[in-house]
């Protein structure tokens, strides 16, 4: 029993001491807790943090003449939110993510997927859509993963750490893991909803740098994203280059001690130069220190750093970095972010307890009746006809056109997005607040959810944190049509609690009326599709995919088909410019090209894939398997790319993959549910509805 006690006492002081070490606290002492069955107390500066004051030898936080037993013991660690949304450090960049805990190089800012993504296709062709018509356009990301093989031309919404931190071109701070794809999370001949919410898990993003507790978060979209938009806002905003063009100039004449430098530079000579690179890269002068003031805090900074390294000299790139810091808004540190941030962490994903709705959201803390549960964030999309999809046809290899004006059905995102009955206004969170699912007390129990008890949570407009709703909801839609074009978002909802909500109670809110009873109209009117043993041709691909042995040859195809749902992929190696540099100029010469213009070539080592190759859609290249050498053990691969074909042979297993077949999913199913959630009549303005004369 001692011992045991004693193994309680450790992971209580060790949990305490991780908690004031994240927050900034101070360690007073510790002994060893093996030996004295206790440890001394831990401090903390701030109050706000909650952290055990107790200065007494007992366990921390906890007076010694007080014993625990294994029994009785309590975690001491409460939950701590280490993720906030506030005001964005870069001027004028709306909202950012900030962290109040410090995320080690190559660890994942959060252990679990913030939220589902949300596969879009085919948006532009063939359903004729423009840019103009939502502002999704600037938050989604390009498929990777399993998404890729959704359609012919594909993007993923990514909630959250991929539609809500900023890109900075220097200070770049995250990247994403690819979302795992799981169809068996619903099953479609059983279950109404398939095909209704995304199989994706969501991302993950990873650290690329140590980042401190109290920065803002940074993703990073390339520098292509930005010069991909010419003619727009990204045309102003400075490139890596251009913080390291600003430094060199600075390197000339900055001295980094701490001997005055006899004010030489006032605000006077510190524009000249500014001005003098605007001349030649106006990018790189507006992050220039053009005043007195900027120049100290440039210098303060690098000092600052220099100092903590042990260095006398700072390198360009360590000065680019300094002073892309120095171009940030001050004072943002972890009290500002307790002060003016709204916690993101309160919920996380797990299974719902409703049967058939996928992954809900769970509580991870205790939460007061009309406390923020989750910030909401909104994209604008005026037009939901924007979201319509059509039948389409095969052009060619690689093109869909569409078959006629008649819509089949919407985007997955739909269900991800408010709406009203009355207008044509969709508006979409960013956040992990997609992940609450619908509740009521209504039709007599027929949507029996939270114990019986309705829902927990509502959502309602914005408050104080984002001060820009307010001026948003008086706007027209045509006035919002016209800000969407020219990529501005204003509006924000928040989740709030309407009960007391206790650690891993699951949140719900009311879809509305409307939407529950066209859910159950649908459920009503299902019919479940064929199954395999009768005669249907679709096994859930993440079934297949736990066998990534089963590679078939064409002639074994034939007998043997894969699923309808099932193809294979080949890497595309030289053949898509991965080319490597240690193969000779031999390879090249070894390509044959047949009468009919069928390339042969043998895999060189370009062909052999590496890393997260296996998950990019753009390295890969749909591919048949002719034969198989029991030998060397490679295959002979046919696959075509920019209207050429080539049949390779020696091709390595390790760069074969199956993947989904495009189209044929469950959000393809036909007649697959398809509502947005609803914002309360009592609270959507009356100018955003739509007469039956407009």
């Amino acid at each position: 029993n001692m011992k045991l006690r004693e193994a309680f006492t450790v992971v209580a002081c060790a949990k305490l001491l991780v908690i004031q070490e994240a927050q900034g606290a101070s360690i007073i002492s510790i002994t060893d807790p093996l030996s004295s069955s206790s440890c001394q107390s831990c401090s903390s500066e701030s109050s706000n943090h909650n952290i055990s004051k107790a200065k007494d030898n007992g366990r921390c936080g906890v007076p010694a003449s007080e014993s625990i037993s294994p029994q009785e013991f309590v975690d001491p660690a409460p939950f701590q939110c280490g993720i906030y949304l506030a005001a964005s450090s870069i001027p004028n960049a709306g909202f950012g993510l900030f962290t109040t805990r410090a995320v080690k190089r190559g660890d994942t800012v959060q252990p679990y997927p913030e939220a589902p993504s949300i596969p879009i296709f085919d948006f532009y062709s063939p359903f004729g859509g423009e840019e103009e018509d939502w502002n999704h356009v600037n938050y989604i990301w390009e498929a990777d993963g399993m998404v890729g093989f959704e359609g012919l031309e594909m993007s993923e919404s990514v909630m959250t750490f991929g539609s809500l931190c900023n890109f900075h071109t220097v200070l770049k701070s995250l990247s994403p893991q690819h979302s795992e794809y799981d169809d068996t999370i619903l099953n479609r001949f059983e279950d109404p909803g398939a095909g209704a919410i995304s199989y994706y898990n969501g991302r993950k993003f990873e650290a690329t740098r140590h980042i401190e507790a109290g920065e803002e978060l940074f993703d990073n979209y390339g520098d292509d994203w930005l010069d991909n938009r010419p003619g727009t806002y990204a045309d102003y905003v400075p490139r890596s280059d251009d913080f390291r063009t600003a430094a060199t100039t600075l390197s000339h004449f900055a001295q980094f001690n701490k001997e005055d430098e006899s004010k030489k530079f006032d605000d006077v000579r510190l524009s000249a130069i500014a001005d003098t690179i605007a001349v030649f890269n106006k990018r790189a002068a507006s992050v220039f220190p053009n005043t007195r003031e900027k120049y100290e805090r440039f210098r303060n900074i690098t000092i600052a750093y220099l100092e903590e390294k042990g260095k006398s000299v700072a390198g360009n790139r360590e000065l680019a970095s300094l002073l892309a810091k120095s171009n940030l808004e001050p004072k943002r540190d972890i009290n500002w972010i307790l002060d003016n941030g709204v916690c993101i962490e309160k919920i996380k994903p797990d299974s719902s307890t409703i049967k058939g709705a996928g992954r809900g959201a769970f509580a991870q803390t205790s939460i007061k009746i009309g406390e923020i549960i989750s910030p909401a964030p909104l994209l604008n999309i005026p037009n939901k006809d924007a979201l319509l999809t059509y039948e389409a046809k095969y052009q060619g290899n690689f093109k869909r056109v569409k078959v006629g004006d008649e819509p089949n059905g919407h985007q997955l995102l739909l269900n991800y997005c408010f709406g009203h009955r009355d207008s044509q206004l969709l508006l979409c969170p960013q956040t992990n607040s997609i992940l609450i699912n619908h509740c009521s007390k209504r039709n007599g129990g027929k949507n029996l959810c939270n114990n019986g008890k309705g829902p927990n949570a509502k959502a309602q407009w914005a408050g104080a944190w984002d001060p820009t709703t307010k001026e948003w909801l008086q706007k027209t839609i045509p006035e919002i049509a016209k800000l969407t074009a020219d990529g501005e978002r204003g509006l924000s909802l928040e989740i709030v609690a309407t009960t007391e909500i206790a650690p891993g109670d699951e949140i719900f809110i009311d879809y509305g009326e409307n939407w529950e009873n066209a859910w159950n109209a649908h459920v009503d009117n299902w019919v479940p599709p064929q199954k395999p043993e009768d005669g249907g041709d679709y096994i859930p691909f993440a079934d297949m995919a736990k066998n990534q042995d089963d590679l078939r040859t064409v002639e074994e195809l034939k007998t043997n088909p894969y699923p309808q749902n099932v193809q294979v992929a080949c890497y595309g190696g030289k053949i898509i410019g991965e080319d490597d540099d240690d193969d000779d100029d031999e390879d090249d010469e070894e390509q044959e090209k047949d009468d009919n213009g069928v390339v042969h070539m043998k895999a060189d080592r370009s062909f052999r894939a590496g890393g997260s190759d296996m998950d990019d859609p753009d390295k890969l290249l749909v591919c048949t398997i002719q034969s198989y050498d029991e030998t060397t053990m490679k295959y002979t691969v046919h696959l075509s790319y920019d209207g050429v074909y080539y049949v390779i042979s020696d091709f390595p297993k390790r760069s074969i993959r199956l993947v989904l077949k495009p189209y044929t999913s469950d959000i393809h199913i036909k007649g697959a549910f398809r509502h947005f959630m609803e914002i309360d009549d009592d609270i959507f303005p009356e100018h955003w509805k739509t007469s039956e004369e407009d």
